[in-house]
């Protein structure tokens, strides 16, 4: 395996790498909702998610030596997958798609109802005081009565358009009257009910079109991780041989200053000894200036790429460990071998099959279909059919 085809290699392992790399958050899967089991009220608790590190990873300081940060192509890839902000902002996406999937679990919005089953209790206590106009039918001038009612409701909808509900009441009366039978007295009643909606919410489509379309916004997502970390590593890649360049664009200019230096030196001699003209001098200490300024712009551009390549690097790039080191490439140029040439139509084939923009769009037109046939099932008349038994 030639070196390019083992840089190849590891820059594709790598990449499979990043999607391994989870933030802390990320070992929770929050499509889930906690359990209910041992804290009964565990899923209406919000999660806890870690804040994040904004410290540089220990790899950094491992590939300092003598104040110099010796980097091979692989050491920065590496290192973007650990500390570059973008990719780490990048994680939270996977995160929120799946809380959104959660969400649409529920089944709020549905023409159906609710998903997650409802349970209520009411209670209510009251106290009459009514005066009455005889004594015959109550035996009191005065009738009190102090009614207690308990109600207990479960209620809950299914992806079928069907929802069912069980209504339990129990009411307690006491009273001062001694016409009563039974002081107090109860009173309570066990309704069981269903209802299935015929056109406007039946079936599966309009009723689990938000769950459906929060599954594809999920796998939208994970490409959209892939493509940040696909941007970035090739952000790298590209910075990492550019810093190469620039090291070595410092080295020819500080030749060429050295040559230029070395003619004038020569062209004053000779003009001393009145073998040239000394209008070549004057050309010797323009190539001089020339070659100084070139020089000072290719270690301006060094720099430059320095502080590009370590804004890529590091999530502090202005740590005082890292701020005043110097990159120092350990990877060797090389001429670059001819790629394999793909023909033109397997090349399109791979990227509408791989490209995770293309992905992303094919699922996008998905959720736009999903959308479409859920406005067109709301458009039709509502017709229910419901039971009830008391």
């Amino acid at each position: 395996m030639t070196s390019a085809t083992f840089r190849r290699s590891a820059v594709s392992l790598l990449l499979v790498l990043a999607l391994a790399l989870p933030l802390p958050a990320q070992n929770i899967d929050f499509s889930k909702g906690k359990s209910h089991i041992p804290f009964v009220f565990g899923p209406y608790t919000p999660q806890f998610v870690p804040q994040p590190s904004l410290r540089n990873s220990p790899r950094i300081e491992d590939l300092i030596h003598e104040g110099k940060l010796y980097l091979s192509l692989q050491d920065a890839i590496y290192l973007a997958l650990e500390n570059n902000l973008d990719i780490a902002t990048a994680r939270y996406g996977p995160d929120i798609a799946e809380t959104d999937l959660l969400r649409t679990k529920a089944g709020a919005g549905t023409p159906a109802g609710s998903f997650d089953p409802t349970v209520t209790y009411d209670f209510g206590w009251n106290r009459r005081s009514q005066p009455q106009t005889t004594t015959f039918i109550a035996g009191t001038n005065k009738l009190l009565q102090t009614p207690v009612a308990n109600t207990f409701t479960y209620s809950q909808a299914f992806h079928t358009g069907t929802s069912f509900s069980i209504l339990f009441s129990t009411t307690r009366t006491s009273t001062n009257s001694n016409r009563t039978a039974f002081n107090p007295s109860f009173n309570s009643s066990l309704q069981f009910g269903f209802t299935q909606r015929l056109l406007n919410g039946f079936g599966f489509g309009p009723n689990t079109r938000f769950i459906r379309i929060a599954k594809n916004s999920r796998e939208i997502s994970d490409h959209a991780f892939l493509q940040q970390v696909m941007d970035i590593l090739s952000q790298v890649k590209n910075a990492y041989w550019e810093l190469v360049f620039a090291r070595e664009d410092v080295k020819v200019k500080e030749q060429s200053l050295a040559l230029a230096q070395k003619l004038y030196e020569d062209n004053k001699r000779q003009v001393e000894i009145g073998t040239l003209a000394p209008i070549e001098v004057v050309r010797a200490e323009a190539e001089v200036a020339r070659t100084r300024q070139d020089l000072i712009v290719a270690q301006t551009t060094l720099l430059q790429q320095q502080i590009t390549m370590k804004n890529l690097l590091a999530k502090n790039p202005i740590d005082p460990l890292l701020a005043l080191v110097e990159i120092e490439p350990a990877e060797p140029l090389e001429v670059p071998e001819l790629p394999e040439v793909i023909p033109i139509q397997d090349a399109i084939q791979i990227a509408m099959e791989k490209r995770p923009e293309i992905v992303q769009g094919q699922l996008d037109l998905k959720n736009q279909k999903i959308t479409v046939d859920g406005a067109k099932n709301a458009m039709l008349p509502t017709v229910d059919v419901s039971g009830s038994y008391t």
